[in-house]
């Protein structure tokens, strides 16, 4: 029997009917996934082997497992409001998540993954042109108390880009959240190899990507702060190219 997906008002008080939907599909994948020879097989019987480590938004319609389809156990992912790093030592589970990836599991890449048409952006504006002022020693609701560490990069974002549409100005935004998490990753990775916490020949290469969810297209953010379209060419080289972003 194939049970409905519930709706969010189906869930309201019951949690039911969605736990019915998991253990369906559990069984589902269990009989399709967990033989000898499969990627989830060899990946619980052998341990796991990250590719990578990526910092991303808490948004259900971009997982990085999803939208890359890489075998069980390549890919490591953290999800945050916005996709927002909190400098280091602030937000310690996450950074302690981080090194051990990269020291206790070998990972060799840390991706800052973006996208676009994020809620936590819009809220983001939406805080800023309502011009909400956060008090430190106010009591905020957890969202609220996230969300002001990014308010000054928001503010600056917008005070640079006074005349963009607001499509225009979601999109600038979730370019700077990457560029800022990449630049707050190689200062942590940089000060835990200053400290002694991680060997220098277990540095990782960290990468900033943002993810186009309205065409699937990957852009690459690079060494001099542009993005660029991420692709491959005929003969299957990496390819880097200008490309118009959709505005969502």
């Amino acid at each position: 029997m194939t049970h409905p997906l519930p709706t969010q008002e189906d869930l309201r008080g019951n949690a039911d009917p969605l736990l019915l939907v998991l253990a369906e599909r559990i069984l589902d994948f269990r009989a399709h996934h967990l033989h000898e020879g499969s990627d989830y097989h060899d990946a619980i019987t052998n341990g796991q082997k990250p590719l990578a480590f990526v910092s991303q938004c808490i948004d259900g319609r971009q997982p990085v497992h999803t939208i890359t389809a890489l075998p069980l156990g390549k890919l490591i992912a953290q999800s945050s409001i916005a996709g927002f790093l909190r400098d280091y030592p602030d937000s310690s589970a996450a950074w302690a998540s981080i090194l051990f990836s990269v020291k206790d599991l070998g990972t060799p890449v840390i991706i800052k993954l973006g996208h676009t048409g994020c809620g936590g952006v819009r809220k983001l504006i939406e805080l800023c042109r309502d011009r909400v002022s956060v008090d430190e020693d106010a009591n905020l609701d957890p969202t609220l108390e996230w969300l002001q560490s990014a308010l000054p990069l928001t503010q600056s974002v917008m005070a640079k880009n006074p005349g963009l549409s607001k499509a225009d100005i979601e999109y600038a935004l979730e370019q700077e959240l990457v560029r800022d998490g990449v630049q707050k990753l190689e200062r942590f990775i940089g000060r835990v190899i200053a400290e002694g916490h991680l060997a220098e020949a277990q540095r990782p290469s960290i990468v900033g990507l943002l993810f186009e969810m309205h065409t699937s297209k990957l852009y690459h953010l690079l060494p001099d702060g542009d993005f660029k379209l991420l692709s491959q060419t005929k003969a299957g080289l990496l390819h880097r190219e200008c490309g118009d972003h959709v505005k969502t």
